[in-house]
């Protein structure tokens, strides 16, 4: 996924961080989803090796700020394993086009 990711002012967006490859056989037993104070998350999931957040800007945010929302992971191995990754996000305008 591009990053910084461009998100709307008033858009909600998924961000999916894939764990697979760096899993190697494992499973993700839990995971947190720590978003910036400037961004609300709505919910989250976990499906296989990728965990998914449903966001949006937070209210008051300007266009060109940045946001960021970070996933720590714990591994089900013998002794588990843990990683964080990062999305980084900017506030955009998007452009609608008539149909």
């Amino acid at each position: 996924m591009e990053q910084p990711l461009p998100i709307g002012l008033t858009t909600e967006e998924d961000i999916a961080f894939d764990f697979t490859p760096w899993l190697a056989g494992a499973s993700i037993a839990n995971y947190t989803l720590t978003p910036s104070a400037n961004l609300t998350k709505l919910s989250d999931s976990k499906t296989g090796g990728k965990v998914v957040a449903w966001v949006k800007p937070g209210s008051g945010v300007k266009v060109g700020a940045s946001m960021w929302m970070d996933c720590y992971v714990v591994t089900n191995d013998t002794p588990p394993r843990k990683d964080t990754r990062r999305y980084l996000l900017v506030a955009s305008v998007r452009t609608v086009i008539p149909q």
